[in-house]
């Protein structure tokens, strides 16, 4: 009897508990409380330290914060917009939402799912505060801080076996620290090429999702599991240095900037007409391109010559093929006076093909009106020959799929274009006048932009280019700011107001430079000069067997698409296997370590782009040995052809730490390779202390907790005399990722065990000691942070999303996210519901 009694208490019990669990459960989410007051509301002088803290954090941003400002005026404006704006966002959202929702409704066997409402509601976003920083590029940057507590109504209805169902979302809350970059500033309308966004922190997001009336959000541990899962993936695509990319303008021709050069060669004329009566003219070519304020060029006289030769080269820098044309005029040079016009013709320059040299005889005309009886006359021929070569990204990763060969040794050193802009100079100042223009020198060349009157701080924006046969590596670039004299007759009419000398050479190593200089016998005048360097580098490719100019540009992005991604899962396989049969975890994680610790946040180079593949970075004293991993990871390669370089690197690395035992890191791929290595000296010094490890950390972007999180990584591997000076490992178990570097760390000096003078500045820096210790004892924080900060030090310079195609399928993600939570659970109750009217009939 006390058996039975025991069973039918224990499942009395159980059923009972089972019951009270549901009952309270739709008791929670149907019914609300009915003794709800409004609050208190009390001046802030009333409340107590306890309330005042509780309010601390919906204080706006203007009032903590001196650097923003206030925007009460953006605020008055999104008040008075929102209604219209509401219109128009939910338009657009539907005819996005449309086309996707009806390529997903198949897959669950759904009759149909539409908008029954959308609404953003009548409350809109509020700005905190706003601050702007200023920089010496042509940028505008801005961090706003915004709060939407909204309350939008977006209700799908769903049908499905005869039934329908009804999501709805409503109530959002959306607390979001955005970094707004426009950039490049163009004279062209909006008056900037793109606009890039970031998130400084994770955002908060909060919303309900009722089904039937009854909020899903309220079910135990999946509200917070739902605003995790949104915080991560939003993170993952936009919290900084993550960006997306939004194209406005195509930003090559906003700004004009140089995208190729054209090689002209004058080869002669035929059957000119003579100018002169009393004897034979003494002709010579003027050639200019349109649309250009670039000077001509003009070949050599060739006196008393109707049928001159010349074979002479000039090369032009091009900004806008399908526009521009190449200007021919043929003169007949007069000792006085001025010069006769014997003819002229125009190429349009979208009529040659890219790379490939084309001889043209052009008929000489009296002007381009095609109503000119005039030119119906024969004025004679003129024979050149045009190459026009881009600067193409396409030219460039085409030629570079294919295997090349290293040029010949005493192949000269490539040439290209150096790019020279004159922004602005600041507190210039003559003695006499300051009308402030400047002149610019560089290999006996001379350039000068307008003339600027009673000015102190001028702005030209005004570029020149040089086309060079070889790297100005020895070269410097004379700057002179110069005032002349608007009157007649004055004692000093010209003087200098200062000037510098320009060292190219870090114009070179660079690619791209925009500083500020001194001027030489100023007071406390300054020049804002860019420079810019094009590379055409000479290779040998396998298919031709002879030298060809290639224009050295960043190379373009790989296509992620299927294949790439199932390219990358191959590659993941082969490196997981090889790390585990070779126990060669550590180098390999050094690899992608030293290939991504190269950036520079504030130049935008170096970073994890593959560029220590070559052999001028992999032979840096901070690299040695890792040609040994290089190696390995061209046998890895040579399986999955299709993976960059940049890429395969950073995956070697993340593969590095999970066979070891470490925390799973989220991979990115879209890594483009380079072939531009940084100068030496941006990796960590193993002899410094705390500063220099920040400077080091900082000039990439990271942070004291990246520092420590990422020194933890030395828990894999041992150091090598010949290769670093030291020698012995850090841990017992080398090839064991755990946190035992920072528990041997506070445990101070161990027999066999290493520790270098950044290790021991660890413990000696306070911000850095409360972090090792916090690991010391907590391996999951550990593993949380080391994650966290290797994908970002894997991603330092690196955007997976570029341009307007990254926001469909961005807003595409997210959509299918959206409209598969709501099908899936839509389906669960139809599916319940249509079985329980079968049993009823």
């Amino acid at each position: 009897m006390g058996f039975f009694s025991t069973i039918l208490g224990f499942c009395g019990f159980g059923v009972g508990v089972s019951t009270g669990l549901v009952i309270g459960y739709y008791l929670f989410i149907y019914f609300q409380p009915s003794d709800v007051k409004d609050p208190v509301i009390r001046p802030l002088v009333e409340q107590d330290s306890q309330s005042l803290q509780r309010l601390l954090p919906e204080i706006p941003s203007w009032v903590k914060n001196p650097d923003y400002d206030r925007i009460d005026w953006l605020n008055k404006f999104l008040e008075l917009m929102w209604p219209y704006l509401d219109k128009a966002i939910c338009k657009t959202a539907k005819n996005i939402a449309k086309p996707i929702i009806a390529e997903q409704i198949p897959k669950y066997k759904i009759e149909s799912v539409e908008f029954e409402e959308l609404t953003l509601g009548s409350l809109p976003p509020t700005f905190q505060g706003m601050k702007v920083f200023v920089t010496e590029e042509k940028e505008l940057v801005m961090e706003p801080s915004l709060k939407w507590a909204g309350n939008p109504n977006v209700t799908l209805g769903v049908k499905a076996f005869g039934l329908k169902a009804t999501v709805q979302a409503v109530d959002l809350q959306i607390f979001a620290q955005p970094r707004i970059t426009l950039k490049p500033l163009v004279p062209s309308f909006p008056c900037f090429a793109k606009i890039f966004v970031s998130l400084m922190e994770k955002p908060h997001v909060d919303f309900g999702l009722k089904l039937f009336g009854a909020d899903l959000m309220s079910i135990p541990g999946l509200y917070i599991f739902v605003q995790e899962l949104i915080k991560d993936q939003v993170a993952n695509m936009y919290l900084w240095p993550k960006t997306l990319e939004v194209e406005i303008l195509d930003p090559t021709k906003a700004m004009m900037r140089p995208v190729g050069i054209l090689h002209v060669k004058v080869l002669r004329a035929m059957k000119l007409r003579k100018k002169d009566l009393l004897g034979a003219s003494d002709p010579y070519v003027k050639l200019k391109i349109t649309e250009s304020k670039a000077p001509s060029k003009k070949t050599t006289v060739k006196h008393k010559n109707l049928n001159p030769e010349w074979n002479e080269d000039f090369s032009i820098v091009v900004k806008d093929p399908e526009s521009q044309a190449l200007e021919f005029i043929v003169y007949d040079w007069e000792q006085v006076g001025k010069h006769d016009k014997m003819g002229m013709n125009v190429v349009p320059l979208k009529e040659l093909t890219p790379d490939e040299p084309k001889v043209m005889t052009l008929d000489l005309l009296k002007n381009l009106n095609q109503n000119d009886a005039q030119d119906d006359k024969f004025r004679g021929q003129l024979v050149v020959e045009l190459t026009y070569k881009p600067f193409k990204e396409e030219d460039m990763s085409k030629d570079l799929d294919n295997p090349l060969q290293k040029a010949p040794e005493g192949t000269p050193p490539s040439g290209g274009v150096l790019v020279v802009i004159v922004h602005e100079a600041q507190d210039v100042e003559g003695k006499h006048h300051t009308n402030p223009y400047v002149r610019i020198i560089f290999k006996g060349e001379e350039r000068k932009t307008k003339q600027v009157k009673k000015n102190r701080d001028p702005r030209w924006d005004e570029e020149f280019t040089f086309v060079l046969e070889e790297p100005p590596l020895k070269e410097k670039l004379h700057v002179e700011v110069l005032s002349t004299s608007t009157r007649i007759g004055l004692l000093h009419p010209k003087e200098t107001l200062g000037y510098v000398n320009i060292s190219l050479a870090d114009v070179v190593n660079n690619k791209r430079i925009n500083e500020k200089y001194h001027l030489i016998d100023s007071k406390n005048g300054k020049v804002q000069i860019e420079m810019q360097w094009l590379v055409i580098q000479k290779i040998l490719s396998h298919r031709h067997r002879h030298q060809r100019l290639i224009f050295r540009i960043p190379m373009a992005k790989p296509i992620i698409d299927t294949e790439y991604l199932k390219e990358i899962e191959k590659a993941r396989r082969e490196l997981r296997a090889f790390i585990s049969n070779k126990n060669c975890a550590p180098i390999m994680l050094r690899l992608a370590w030293h290939d991504a610790g190269t950036y520079d946040v504030n130049t935008k180079t170096g970073g994890p782009n593959g560029s220590i593949r070559n052999e001028e970075e992999y032979t840096h004293g901070a690299n040695s040995g890792l040609k040994i991993a290089l190696d390995f990871c061209e046998q890895v390669k040579s399986k999955c052809p299709k993976i960059t370089y940049a890429d395969l690197y950073q995956l070697a690395g993340v593969v590095a730490v999970e066979v070891t035992g470490g925390p799973t890191i989220n991979f990115v791929p879209g890594r483009k390779d380079s072939n531009a290595s940084p100068k030496e000296g941006r990796l960590p010094d193993a002899k410094k202390g705390a500063p220099h490890l920040r400077e080091v950390f900082y000039r990439m972007g990271l942070s004291d907790k990246d520092i420590v999180a990422l020194s933890g990584g030395h828990t894999l591997g041992r150091a090598h005399p010949e290769r670093s000076g030291f020698d012995g490992p850090w841990t017992k178990e080398p090839l064991k990722f755990d946190n035992s570097y920072f528990v041997e760390l506070l445990k101070g000096e161990s027999e066999g065990l290493l520790k270098l003078p950044t290790d021991t500045a660890l413990l000696e820096d306070p911000e850095f000691r409360r972090y090792v210790e916090l690991y010391a004892k907590d391996e999951d924080a550990f593993f949380k942070d080391y994650a966290e900060s290797h994908k970002k030090l894997s991603e330092l310079g690196f955007t997976p999303h570029t341009g307007s195609k990254a926001i469909v399928k961005d807003c595409t993600i997210l959509a299918q996210s959206a409209v598969g939570v709501a099908v899936a659970a839509a389906v669960v109750i139809l599916s319940y519901l249509y079985e329980a009217r079968k049993k009823m009939k």
